[in-house]
């Protein structure tokens, strides 16, 4: 171990010589963009229906999809185990529900006229969710003109009838018996948290009472982003940039008063320079 006690002014310009190394050294590989050790690693669940199933398929094991459902205000058609009421999809199968009569996106976030996927984050996960894209198609006549996107934290009450941003994610218009691709990018101030299930909600509008019959199918819904599942070991002489951009080395820093850091966050996050330095 080296330690650096006598308060002299060269071990404290070292020291924070060492912030300034290990913050270019970061910075260094985080440029263009962020490499996977930084943001976590890249995921994706993907529910496409085939097979008739409702089940999602995740990319990264420990982040778990539920099952599609369609909310109380609808009619849920597709079924596990019900071969007959299962529609072609995008290609395959296709996830599907009839009476959406609701003319506005209010009125559909109140009676529960939506589709939800969800997943579960795992306690002390890092998750970042980047995009939501799917296909939708309109039956004939009598299907919701309308669909706007809602992500929100299952564990918030009431953030599920949040109608701005960042819960809100975008919009998309119906068509008659015609696939329709969208890809949204979530707002990057939307924080999904550990412990718990994030979910997105598809919300059909525009439509009206006698038009029961009328029916919206979707297929090739995806969630991606980013998740980093367990806090890093740290290890001497290992230089790691967590999710949030900063970096961290198994180095203890203390100020000759009692204060001591984790070597952790840029210069700025020191209060003054260090007096000892000890390699851990």
């Amino acid at each position: 171990m080296t330690n650096c006690s006598n308060k002299s002014s060269r071990c404290s310009f070292a020291a924070y010589c060492l912030v300034l190394i290990l913050s270019t050294f970061c910075n260094l590989f985080a440029a263009p963009e962020p490499p996977a050790f930084c943001d976590g690693d890249p995921f994706q669940i993907v529910w496409n229906f085939d097979g008739q199933t409702e089940a999602g398929v995740s990319s990264v094991p420990e982040i778990i999809p539920q099952n599609a459902i369609a909310g109380p205000g609808i009619d849920q058609q597709s079924v596990i185990g019900g071969t007959d009421t299962w529609v072609q999809g995008n290609p395959g199968d296709a996830f599907w529900a009839n009476d959406w009569i609701e003319p506005s996106a209010p009125f559909a976030v109140g009676q529960g006229d939506y589709f939800e996927f969800c997943f579960d984050i795992p306690l002390g996960a890092n998750v970042t969710v980047e995009n939501i894209s799917f296909d939708h198609q309109g039956s004939m006549v009598d299907f919701p003109t309308n669909l706007t996107v809602q992500i929100y934290n299952s564990g918030i009450p009431g953030e599920d009838f949040n109608v701005f941003p960042p819960n809100i994610v975008g919009a998309g218009i119906v068509a008659s018996q015609t696939w329709v691709p969208e890809s949204f990018t979530v707002d990057p101030n939307f924080n999904p948290l550990d412990d718990q299930a994030v979910c997105v909600r598809i919300y059909g509008w525009g439509n009206g009472d006698g038009q029961e019959s009328g029916a919206v199918r979707i297929d090739n819904f995806v969630i991606s982003g980013l998740a980093q599942i367990e806090a890093p070991d740290w290890v001497i002489d290992t230089i790691y940039c967590p999710e949030n951009g900063m970096y961290s080395a198994d180095l203890t820093w203390t100020n000759g008063v009692g204060e001591t850091w984790d070597l952790e966050g840029t210069a700025i996050d020191v209060g003054g320079n260090p007096s000892s330095v000890s390699d851990g």
